[in-house]
């Protein structure tokens, strides 16, 4: 198996997570579009920034850290496939609750999302030690 692999994994089941969530979403009658007149929607590039700075404020001595690292990370590509603009939707924290949690039951995946934890704040370890 390829250091790919768990990646490829975690990717596959949140797109599917979040296909899953837009088609209850629509079923709801609940509106998954921008609100016109809205907030101005924030770019990848945005979303990126905060998601590094939010993995950077994870406090050092939290013993939930690669969790947390890993729901900022798992946030992001449910927004990113879903539309940025519901970051700003209720419902899309308890999205995001209920995917890793369901993850956390799979135990490849829940490796997959140490591993992935890991690697995150390590990355953002280093950014910081740049600076």
């Amino acid at each position: 198996m390829s250091a790919i692999d768990p990646t490829s994994q975690l990717l596959a089941y949140i797109r599917t997570e979040a296909q899953n969530w837009r088609r209850e979403v629509e079923r709801g009658g609940r509106n998954t579009s921008p609100s016109p007149g809205g907030t101005t929607p924030r770019r990848p590039e945005d979303l990126l920034s905060r998601v590094a700075q939010a993995v950077v404020a994870i406090d050092p001595d939290d013993p939930q850290r690669k969790q947390k690292a890993f729901r900022v990370y798992l946030g992001s590509v449910l927004a990113n496939e879903l539309g940025l603009h519901l970051l700003n939707d209720p419902g899309f924290d308890d999205l995001i609750g209920r995917v890793q949690a369901s993850m956390e039951h799979d135990p490849k995946l829940s490796i997959a999302m140490q591993r992935a934890g890991q690697l995150l704040l390590e990355t953002a370890n280093q950014a910081t030690s740049r600076r």
